[in-house]
């Protein structure tokens, strides 16, 4: 899969057309050349989606204020293209840093020159080289900060689709060991392992049950936490969302260590 991003403008004289896109290369020309279309279905400021074929597009269409343009306003719309559909958590992020990037730009001093890189449209203003490259950094900044969160953000997503079966599977596996030991009555290691060894793996195998304990206890009130504040903030809680996960992790690694040390002692001694 692959993410493009692409901000259209909207030419006095052309129409919608492309103005900047990162990286470049990935899409096809005429892909490209039918995103800044978008922007005659939208006449308000706001999000939504499209797809062209194999490509998915989240879009927020805004205006930025400009001494330049018809009706003082620049109309602009940012677009993240997706080769593959996405999760709603992703599509989430999306619509919270593309209002970050319309209010950035909003709040940036004469924005709208880095749309003109002759000067103005009547010819009485000129701009010189330092002044195209400093009024069109800010959307350079922004348009790859926005990139490297979505792919974050995407790569949290695959870490959660990939832990949920695994941590369900850590689980089982402690519930396993504690009912074979108690219900059937038998010992954890095999009765012909040396007694320092045994002691010593015991140990071992109470450390990694101490720490999967913890952090499941972490992994439950993290889940929870990270719920409470996603509903009442109704955007994305990064930091809560790390530390479950992490949690989680730790949960499943801490079982795979007390998985292995209990097999080991199960195993015949020669």
């Amino acid at each position: 899969m692959s993410i493009t991003i692409t901000l259209s403008w909207f030419h006095r004289k052309i129409g919608p057309t492309i103005y900047y896109e990162y990286p470049e290369g990935i899409l096809r020309t005429d892909e490209l050349q039918k995103i800044p279309d978008l922007m005659d279905t939208k006449f308000e400021e706001g999000f939504f989606s499209h797809s062209f074929e194999n490509l998915h597009l989240f879009n927020y269409f805004f205006e930025v204020g400009s001494k330049w343009a018809r009706g003082q306003k620049e109309m602009l719309l940012m677009s993240v293209c997706f080769t593959s559909p996405i999760p709603t958590q992703i599509q989430q992020e999306i619509l919270v840093n593309c209002i970050d990037f319309a209010n950035r730009l909003k709040k940036t001093n004469e924005i709208y020159k880095a749309f003109y890189e002759d000067g103005s449209p009547s010819g009485e203003v000129s701009l010189s080289d330092e002044e195209k490259q400093s009024s069109q950094l800010p959307v350079k900044k922004m348009n790859r900060k926005i990139l490297t969160v979505i792919i974050v953000v995407l790569g949290i997503a695959l870490t959660i689709f990939a832990s949920i079966p695994m941590g369900v599977l850590a689980l089982a596996i402690w519930v396993y060991l504690v009912l074979m030991v108690r219900k059937r009555k038998i010992s954890i290691f095999d009765d012909q392992l040396e007694p320092g060894l045994a002691e010593k793996r015991l140990k071992s195998l109470k450390a990694f049950l101490i720490v999967a304990g913890f952090s499941f206890l972490v992994f439950i009130v993290g889940a929870i936490v990270h719920n409470l504040l996603h509903g009442l903030s109704e955007i994305e809680v990064t930091a809560s969302l790390i530390i479950t996960l992490v949690a989680l992790w730790v949960f499943i690694l801490a079982t795979a260590g007390g998985l292995v040390i209990f097999l080991k002692g199960r195993q015949k001694t020669i």
